[in-house]
């Protein structure tokens, strides 16, 4: 992204080249870079610090992260040229935005530290599909022309990025994972009387390979219609696709996702998104006797019937 006189920024829709970091350094334009890779991996975690108060706050987290093994000698602390600062904490190899996310939040507590944290996000989504970037360092903020000054270490050369040992990195992914399914399951059931569909429990169980483009656009509906973004859209979806004979591949996968969210889209879960496709309508008919929404149906009939007087 490319930062405009106001201070906002622009998406170019083209990868980042070595003349664009150039020109960044020569004060010519000033990038902000995205942070998750397709494989919603990152090599930095962002710490912005514009609240009252933000140099003693950088000062503090560097403090902190100087007392880690892991970490003192792979960060980096700038005043912006804004009206704050950044703190820049490097990895390699990349991590997981999902362990990142936990760290970065363990951080921010243990160092009693409150600012924006990059990743924002753990997944690329249909509605996040390029996450949040963050204004590289050393040039020039747009909008105050002023220099981001780097203040410690003196030379990007000194940074050593923190390298975690994987059973580090598994256990943070396993707790990310307990975390998010627990967010998902509240969520889920506070919206769990408004549909209650036996034929989605069927589905979720897994399906053959015919049918899987099928079942994960329907799944992606249903879960839409409870609340859920596209992103939690995905992490569910990802439970069920290991469910499958034959899993989907990634891509394919979020395109059926995609296709569910998509801008413009009216789609709608019912009974007949069951009755009306051959590869799903028997995943209906086992369960169609103990169906809820087929006796509420009656009920309402019934009522409506009781209602006509009698001539």
């Amino acid at each position: 992204m490319e930062q405009l006189p106001d201070g906002s920024y622009i998406r170019q829709k083209r990868p980042l080249k070595a003349l664009d970091v150039q020109e960044h350094l020569q004060e010519l334009k000033t990038i902000s870079i995205y942070q998750l890779d397709e494989e919603d991996k990152i090599k930095w975690i962002g710490f912005d610090i514009d609240s009252f108060g933000a140099k003693h706050k950088a000062e503090t987290l560097c403090e902190y992260f100087k007392t880690k093994a892991a970490y003192k000698n792979s960060y980096l602390k700038e005043q912006t040229g804004g009206r704050g600062y950044h703190v820049w904490l490097f990895f390699k190899p990349k991590i997981s935005a999902a362990a990142a996310k936990i760290i970065s939040e363990s951080i921010t507590k243990h160092a009693s530290v409150d600012c924006e944290i990059f990743p924002k996000q753990t997944k690329l989504s249909a509605s996040a599909p390029y996450g949040s970037g963050l204004r590289l360092p050393l040039g020039k903020h747009q909008k105050y022309g002023r220099k981001s000054v780097l203040e410690y270490p003196k030379s990007l050369s000194s940074i050593k990025p923190a390298q975690l040992p994987d059973s580090v990195i598994n256990e943070l992914e396993r707790i990310a994972q307990k975390e998010h399914e627990t967010y998902i399951k509240e969520k889920t059931s506070k919206k769990s009387s408004i549909i209650r569909c036996l034929a989605i429990d069927e589905l979720f169980k897994g399906v053959n390979e015919g049918v899987r483009d099928d079942a994960a656009f329907t799944l992606a509906r249903f879960y839409k219609e409870l609340g859920n973004n596209a992103t939690e859209v995905r992490f569910i979806l990802e439970g069920w696709n290991r469910n499958n004979e034959v899993p989907l591949q990634k891509a394919q996968l979020v395109k059926c996702i995609n296709s569910a969210f998509r801008k413009g889209a009216a789609y709608s879960f019912g009974c007949a998104t069951f009755k009306e496709n051959s590869n799903l309508k028997s995943f209906c008919a086992r369960v169609f006797d103990r169906c809820g929404l087929k006796h509420q149906r009656y009920k309402k009939k019934e009522k409506e019937i009781e209602a006509i007087p009698e001539l």
